[in-house]
């Protein structure tokens, strides 16, 4: 889906409202009728010794092991509170490696891409990055020996499509193709890449966003396209998956008489073939901008769509096992939205993959590179604060990856969501509220008694990367505190 600025007129501007912290700890803090100095707190939201005198404004008290006593007041209203549980015998979805994706745009941006840049391929290497998704056609259609080419609108046409694959596959990521719709220009590519040059190229995608293409183009058009290609490309390798629709939008599940939803249709007509679901989903986009709030709550409309959608196709073709990926999604998709370039798009990132993963589907944001939407700023090649909130799940080779097994958790703090893992017991903690939240968390089943404490909040620079903030004795229950807008990950050792 091309990314262009052309909805700017139909865009208004936001304006997020951030907490400014203490600036430092030897300045004179007054709270009501108290003077407190010299604060030993462990962090700048940590800010004074609750032990020294009474509290007599608006405030709060909370636990920290670095802070003096083991106490500190925090300003202001008090927080949100109340206990996050996890339990780690209880697994509810695997996760692969590949389920952490990307989509490579190819967009210069006045740089270079991915395909002849190796900063840019080792910083999405140190994010964890398990597949990259790309669309790539024939220069010259149903001429094999013509250039391959990213087809991407806006995309650099001057590196070839196997330079592109190869650079995917040196940083350690698994390529993910999405081809023409043409059956002969699908197949070229298989036999290319998986014959020729023996790359085994794993999974296939026919065409891209059909019905923005071809706005008229319903499911009962696409599903012959796609069935041609399927064939096609199989017969040259039949161990591929191929997937489809890739929808701009989640077009499913109420069959009509007319056969209005794209998917329904797509499903009765090559429900037999298709190996994979893949659509796409974004916080908002046009003319639509919404407020924090709002953007925040939506994140778990990815885990209800994914649950929606398993058991549609489970009522489809109820003997297959068909698997989905949301081949697109990001926090907008006319990036022009201010909140981009802040810690609030760290937050619903990272909120976002969680449901993703929980959802048990892949997970590909857009993009490496394209203005505000890419994960690396084309300007200058720094990691943009979206980079940081996937970061926060895969360590960016600063910490140990979340699990291959998600297991349950569950949260009893409004605005504060909690994921963990098993096989690598990790927690991340995610605050979408506007205010710090504490809480009492208990682990059921955990493997050792510290943890490692990483942290990203907006106390920091937008594009800094996590922060070790704590090394902390947990034991089965612990209460800690998280800051406005922050993401936690907790490294059980």
């Amino acid at each position: 889906m091309s990314k262009t600025a052309s909805w700017l007129s139909h865009i208004q501007s936001f304006c997020t409202k951030r907490a400014v912290p203490l600036a430092g700890v030897g300045m004179l803090v007054v709270v009501g009728t108290i003077v407190l100095t010299g604060s030993h707190a462990a962090s700048i939201f940590q800010s004074a010794e609750p032990e020294n005198g009474a509290i007599s404004s608006p405030a709060s008290t909370g636990s920290d092991t670095g802070a003096s006593q083991g106490s500190y007041v925090r300003f202001g209203a008090a927080a949100a509170s109340g206990t996050l549980s996890v339990d780690f015998t209880k697994p509810i979805v695997d996760i692969p490696a590949n389920a952490y994706g990307l989509d490579e745009s190819g967009y210069p941006g006045g740089g270079p891409v991915l395909a002849d840049d190796t900063v840019e391929q080792l910083l999405f290497k140190k994010m964890g990055t398990g597949m990259v998704r790309m669309a790539l056609k024939y220069t010259v259609s149903h001429d094999p020996t013509s250039k391959i080419i990213c087809s991407g609108s806006g995309c650099d046409l001057t590196p070839s499509g196997d330079q592109y694959v190869a650079a995917i596959r040196a940083m350690g990521a698994e390529p993910i193709i999405i081809t023409p719709r043409d059956s002969t220009d699908a197949a070229n590519l298989v036999k290319h890449y998986n014959k020729d040059l023996g790359w085994g190229i794993k999974r296939w995608i026919v065409h891209n966003e059909p019905e923005v293409e071809s706005p008229t183009l319903n499911g009962a058009q696409y599903a012959p396209i796609f069935n041609a290609a399927y064939d096609a490309m199989k017969a040259v390798d039949p161990t591929i998956l191929v997937g489809g629709p890739a929808n701009a939008w989640f077009n499913c599940c109420q069959q009509t008489a007319n056969w209005t939803d794209f998917l329904p249709t797509f499903m009765d007509l090559s429900g037999s073939r298709v190996d994979f679901i893949d659509f796409h989903k974004y916080g908002q986009g046009g003319s639509v901008s919404k407020i924090d709030s709002d953007l925040t709550g939506m994140t778990k409309e990815y885990e209800d769509n994914l649950a929606t959608l398993k058991a549609f196709l489970k009522q489809k073709q109820p003997n297959r096992n068909i698997s989905m990926e949301i081949g697109e999604w990001q926090l907008d998709w006319d990036h022009i939205d201010p909140r981009f370039r802040t810690q609030f798009n760290t937050v619903w990132v990272a909120s976002a993959l969680g449901h993703i993963l929980k959802g048990g589907a892949l997970a590909m944001p857009y993009a490496t590179k394209n203005n505000d939407l890419g994960f690396i700023d084309e300007s200058n090649r720094q990691t943009m604060p979206a980079y940081h909130g996937y970061g926060m799940w895969t360590g960016e080779g600063l910490f140990r990856h979340f699990g291959s097994q998600m297991v349950q958790a569950s949260s009893g703090v409004t605005g504060v969501e909690i994921f963990a893992s098993a096989s690598s017991q990790n927690v991340i903690v995610i605050n979408k509220n506007t205010s710090s939240a504490s809480a009492t968390i208990n682990l059921s089943g955990a493997a050792g008694v510290a943890a490692d404490v990483w942290r990203k909040d907006q106390s920091m620079n937008a594009y800094a990367v996590p922060s070790k903030i704590a090394t902390i004795t947990t034991g089965a229950s612990f209460s800690y505190d998280f800051p406005a807008y922050s993401v936690t990950t907790f490294v059980l050792n």
